[in-house]
């Protein structure tokens, strides 16, 4: 058998390379537009699943919404907490925009320590807006806990109108004046807590015994806020006692 020349074994060798690279560099492109038509596929299915949840979301959201106008809030709270539990990671838009409905839910079912635990959530993810803040105030105030409702500094006049009803209930008349007097100094030229602040503070006077400021106050008061039922039958009284102690100490 001939042997062929040293050239053309060579020759052919790295003919027989150059080929195999040729088949490899064809297998990498190949391989690489497969990849490229999956990412491309699954871009889109992706895209159309995610639209479908989206829609799905927003569907849930407007019914939850449709649920908290017609008073039934456990029901709509339900229905935010399906959506939640349908997202996962940092809460995005849609997220905090669920959150801030359930935490009104919450609050107008009077489940104010659900209503604290949302709005504070909302606060680390989405930062100390007045919205949430007006709202942990309120739900605050609502349990009683004027210390931590005054801390947000949001609300302080209907705060103070609060804690005088507490404390005329408690009989603590001094309570009353000293939170009465806070809650008038907080008041706007056109707060609406200002007309409950003076009554009251009326009231405490005349609990203490102080007639004469009470009858004052209460004159002041008709003359502020015109005719008043309660006020009138104040004034009466008041005069009537007046009387009395006038003509018993002329007596004496």
């Amino acid at each position: 058998m001939p042997v062929r020349p040293a050239g053309d074994r060579q020759a052919r060798a790295r003919a027989m390379a150059r080929r195999k690279k040729r088949r490899r560099q064809r297998r990498m492109i190949l391989g690489g537009m497969l990849l490229l038509v999956l990412l491309v596929v699954g871009g889109i299915i992706f895209g159309v699943i995610s639209h479908r949840k989206g829609k799905a979301q927003q569907a849930l959201l407007a019914e939850g919404i449709a649920s908290m106008e017609a008073g039934r809030y456990e029901e709509a709270i339900g229905t935010f907490d399906e959506i939640l539990d349908g997202s996962k990671g940092k809460p995005g838009s849609l997220e905090v925009e669920v959150l801030t409905y359930r935490g009104e839910a919450e609050y107008k079912q009077k489940d104010y320590e659900a209503a604290i635990h949302t709005f504070d959530l909302l606060v680390k993810e989405d930062g100390e807006k007045e919205l949430y803040q007006r709202m942990l105030c309120y739900s605050q105030m609502e349990l009683g806990n004027y210390d931590e409702a005054l801390a947000y500094g949001l609300a302080d006049a209907e705060v103070y109108r609060k804690m005088v009803l507490r404390d005329i209930e408690r009989e603590d008349y001094d309570g009353a004046l000293i939170n009465a007097g806070k809650g008038i100094a907080a008041c706007t030229a056109d707060s609406p807590e200002m007309k409950d602040l003076l009554y009251n503070q009326a009231i405490a006077y005349e609990h203490k015994g102080d007639y004469a400021k009470a009858l004052e106050l209460f004159e002041a008061y008709l003359e502020k806020y015109g005719s008043d039922e309660n006020a009138e039958r104040e004034v009466t009284f008041l005069k009537t006692r007046l009387g009395n102690e006038t003509e018993s100490e002329w007596q004496n």
